[in-house]
């Protein structure tokens, strides 16, 4: 009703003004130099543009064309309605027909040829900005002598519709001038946690008043930008913005661009985070080593090392998928459609639950409700319906919307935009009914030019048909919402639209993973091996926790790091005191490890420990001198202890008191006197005693002592001295290792061991026994003394090892000479070579195995060096004669033996290539890629190579071809 209505007014009130701007087909054209003016032309409801039958049909062999331009800049483009509803004719016999092409002339794009068969309803065109920068479009209609129709009234109108722009978007990291987005505009921008990105727009704007001269105004400060990152806005309205994540995720980046028109652009790219790489199977062999022991530390990050640092996948936070800008021109029967394709859910996964898809939603404005269908289609072509307001289109049904707008609509049918409002419908979500429903009751808003009754966008609808109809749709693939335009003179705008399906539904469905692009070991100079490699040998430099740092750098340029430690066990060093007057003992001062074990010898009973600690609670069953050991079970470090367990105090006089042989002390005393509170010798006559010390008789003998320590103990005791043996030490000779078990020495204990001379340096276990170990670090010949306070003994003791032996094998250039030597000369060892030749080193000029033999007195002991003389320089002859009569036939190497990469390439004296050889090995004949001899004469070579050193070797040169 309201398009009859506005219909009729029109002709009542612009009838004049309305005929005075009429076009016929059959008048001279309105072409770029006599254009249309466009005031005159606003009017989307007027019939303005008529065939050339006047008030009858059009006349039989018509062959008309005329072109009609608008008269820029006021605007830039020409619309042609022909239509059916109220006003309007159009009836085109099915032999006759209309053509439209965007352009000037007939060589212009064809936009379509049409009649009342193909387009019983009628059609729309607008001139295109991409092929038609005159705005201007040339139509021609053609009839035939059979039969006519009645023709069409339709309507020109001229307007600034949407001019296209392209978005784009640079990406800066940390500052950077670089565009980091890969590949450009929608792709990647790889960045590490705590990075901050600059986003950029940077649209381009072809058709704007700015840069063609007509049209409206784009530029970068008159459109509004809209940032999204994960779904969540960003930086305001602004054409650069700053952004950092704050997770190790994957981030959608949109970017809507709103110009003044209105129309919006989108453009997406991405934003990936490093992950954080797990370092689990980075560090030490042994976490726990001995003191002067390596140990070797793992890293790595390819599939070639040791162990793989591994990164986990990096995943996205998905962001809202839109469509843009949808133009709805007077529709005459046609739908308009667009289309979001869905990638971001499980493979396979089908649509099973009304509340799958949770609404969608429309910004949209649009002049007449009662002309309009909308539907939405899944991806296996299930249609549901939104609303259907029309009586005869697409869809059976409708409820008759009439002249109520969507949105704030611009009915002036000039094809300019009015203001979007969003419309929202869902089968579990909606606060209202459906369309037809709400319709009925005028659940409307006041809006649009002029004013009128719109339907109300404040809240959800139902749409017509449940979204339960999808049911096993699949997910993934093309959703696309079609609207249906049933009759003319009104348009409209889709400014975008949207799908929001149950976020629940979706998987991380982008995924990504870093990799290693570099990886090493910080610099220490405990590290001893491995330096360059990613498994490195380590020798710390003494006891207590030892840090070393393993650096890896991901394919994002991101540093990650992890410490490992290895720990150097403390050396065992038993604190205990030398005297205790109980029992039981616990220690508490002792250092070392904790995994070590207890052991005892030369003791009067078995003590027992708590625990197998360094410190424990030591149990002596009985009185006396002890000897405990305590050992690390994992290394050789031990320590000895001596701890005399008195009762109220023990001393064993046989050990602290003493006689040389032969026995001539006239007094005897009390060594330990600082030890002992009161003694008191059980002598016959007092007068020989006094506090300390005692007159005894010669030769020995049983005595009694009573005493008191300075721990409080008292003891009397019965003890006997004895005449001590001799000290015997036998000729050990020569020994062939660096430790001699001296198990045939005679004497008693308590003496010194020292070695006044020798090579190196020996060590004696025990230090002050008879019967010892002895061990020097270096081969040689060493005094050995053993000294008490009886006598000394002496003995000269050989330490020899057998002859070891180290040489490396030698590369070296052909002509030159090689020094095979010796590593690590020992003393007292003869070399002899299979030359003959008897010092350490040797020099020799021909390659091959030479063999040296090492010996000494504990043996012999063989190595071989190989020596490999290769090329350092090549040679090739200056003149060949291939006359095939066998002698210099060819032109190759002179010796190609070891050489790599080899790459030789044979000019003509004008710089074209003859031959190309790839063997070291190559004989050129003379004949050119093609098998045919050259002609006589001067050729040029260049060779490039190799040796098996990597030495670059690079000739340049000539030949000459003589075949006489």
């Amino acid at each position: 009703m309201k398009k009859l209505l506005f219909t009729v007014i029109g002709v009542l009130l612009l009838s004049s003004s309305m005929f005075a701007q009429s076009i016929s087909i059959s008048d001279a054209d309105f072409g770029p130099s006599n254009p249309i003016t466009c005031a005159n032309y606003q009017n989307g409801g007027a019939q303005n543009f008529f065939d050339n039958g006047g008030a009858g049909n059009y006349p039989p062999n018509s062959n008309e064309t005329i072109t009609i331009c608008p008269n820029l800049p006021d605007g830039p483009k020409v619309t042609v309605v022909f239509a059916t509803n109220t006003g309007f004719t159009f009836d085109i016999h099915p032999s006759d027909t209309i053509y439209v092409y965007d352009g000037p002339n007939t060589s212009a794009p064809l936009l379509g040829a049409h009649n009342s068969a193909t387009s019983p309803n009628g059609f729309t065109y607008t001139a295109s900005f991409e092929n038609n920068p005159t705005g201007c479009l040339t139509i021609v209609f053609h009839s035939d002598g059979a039969n006519e129709g009645s023709g069409w009234d339709g309507g020109i109108t001229c307007g600034n519709p949407p001019q296209p722009f392209y978005p784009h978007i640079e990406a800066f990291v940390n500052g950077s001038s670089v565009n980091a987005l890969n590949p450009i505009d929608t792709g990647y921008v790889d960045v590490c946690l705590g990075d901050t990105i600059m986003l950029v727009a940077k649209p381009v704007f072809p058709y704007s008043n700015e840069t063609a001269g007509f049209g409206y105004s784009q530029t970068l400060t008159n459109i509004d930008y809209e940032w999204e990152i994960a779904n969540t806005p960003v930086g305001g309205n602004n054409d650069t913005i700053y952004y950092i994540p704050q997770s190790r995720n994957g981030f959608y980046v949109r970017l809507n661009m709103e110009d003044i028109f209105p129309q919006i652009i989108q453009t997406f790219c991405k934003i990936r985070v490093s992950q954080l790489p797990s370092f689990a199977g980075t560090g030490p062999i042994q976490n726990v080593i001995c003191i002067n022991e390596t140990t070797e530390l793992i890293g790595g990050a390819t599939a070639t090392d040791t162990v793989g640092v591994a990164f986990p996948p990096g995943a996205f936070i998905l962001g809202g998928t839109v469509a843009g800008l949808t133009y709805l021109p007077d529709g005459s029967g046609q739908n308009y459609s667009t289309t979001i394709n869905m990638s971001d859910f499980e493979v396979g996964a089908v649509f099973s639950d009304p509340s799958d898809l949770q609404s969608v939603c429309l910004t949209m404005e649009h002049s007449y409700l009662g002309d309009l269908e909308m539907w939405l289609t899944c991806p296996n072509g299930t249609e549901v319906t939104l609303f259907n307001a029309n009586g005869g289109g697409y869809i059976p049904g409708g409820f008759g919307g009439g002249g109520t707008y969507l949105g704030g609509a611009n009915d002036t049918g000039n094809g300019s935009p009015g203001v979007g409002m969003e419309y929202c419908f869902s089968s579990v979500n909606n606060t209202w009914g459906n369309f037809p429903s709400q319709f009925q009751i005028g659940n409307f808003i006041q809006a649009g030019t002029p004013m009128g009754n719109a339907m109300n966008p404040n809240g959800v609808y139902l749409p017509e048909e449940p979204f339960s109809a999808f049911n096993g749709c699949p997910m993934n693939g093309d959703w696309t919402i079609t609207v249906r335009d049933n009759l003319g003179i009104d348009d409209g705008y889709i400014f975008e639209w949207g799908l929001l399906f149950n976020p629940n539904l979706f998987p991380n469905n982008e995924s990504y993973l870093n990799s290693i692009v570099d990886e090493y070991w910080v610099n220490d100079p405990s590290i001893i091996g491995g330096v360059n490699d990613t498994a490195i040998v380590v020798f710390p430099p003494g006891p207590g926790v030892h840090n070393y740092t393993f650096v890896v750098e991901d394919d994002y340029g991101c540093f990650y790091d992890t410490t490992v430690s290895v720990t150097v066990k403390q050396p065992i060093v038993l604190n205990l005191p030398d005297t205790i007057c109980t029992l039981s003992y616990t220690s508490t001062l002792s250092t070392g490890t904790n995994d070590g074990v207890w052991s005892f010898y030369n003791s009067p009973a078995t003590p027992t420990f708590a625990v197998n600690d360094v410190n424990t609670t030591i149990t002596f069953p009985s009185f006396g001198l002890y000897h405990l050991v305590y050992s690390d079970t994992s290394c050789t470090d031990k320590d000895t202890a001596i701890i005399l367990v008195e009762q109220s105090p023990f001393f064993n006089f046989d050990s602290d008191f003493f006689t040389c042989s032969p026995f001539d002390a006239e007094y005897f005393y009390f060594a330990d006197s600082n030890l002992v509170q009161s003694f008191s010798w059980g002598l016959v006559n007092p007068a020989e005693d006094t506090l300390f010390t005692a007159n005894l008789y010669p030769g020995g003998g049983i005595y009694t002592a009573s005493y008191v320590s300075n721990f409080g103990c008292e003891r009397d005791t019965t003890f006997t001295i004895t005449t001590r043996p001799d000290n015997v030490i036998p000729n050990y000779g020569l020994v062939c290792g660096t430790t001699l078990e001296m198990n045939q020495n005679t004497g008693l204990n308590g003496g010194t061991w020292t070695s006044p001379n020798g090579n190196g340096n020996v060590s004696f276990s025990p230090t002050n026994t008879i019967i010892t170990t002895v061990t020097a670090n270096v081969p040689g010949t060493y005094t050995l003394v053993y000294t008490d306070e009886c006598g000394t003994d002496q003995v000269n003791v050989e330490f020899n090892q057998g002859p070891s032996l180290q040489v490396s094998d030698g590369i070296t250039c052909v002509g030159e000479s090689f020094n095979p030597s010796v590593i690590n000369v020992l003393p007292n060892t003869s070399y002899v070579w299979n030359t003959g030749e008897t010092s350490s080193s040797i020099t020799v000029d021909v390659p091959g195995d030479y063999v040296v033999v090492a010996t000494n007195n504990c043996g012999s002991v063989a190595d071989t060096v190989t020596v490999l003389m290769i090329p350092c320089v090549i040679d090739v002859p200056n003149v060949f004669t291939p006359n095939g009569d066998g002698f210099n036939d060819t032109f190759g190497m002179i010796d190609a033996q070891g050489l790599l990469n080899f790459k030789c390439t044979i000019l003509n004296r004008w710089g074209n290539v003859v031959r190309d050889f790839d063997d070291p090995a190559f004989e050129w004949d003379g004949t050119d890629k093609n098998g045919t001899q050259v002609t006589e004469g001067v050729y040029f070579y260049i060779i490039n190579t190799a040796n098996i050193l990597g030495d670059q070797i690079e000739k340049h040169g000539s030949v000459t071809l003589i075949k006489n």
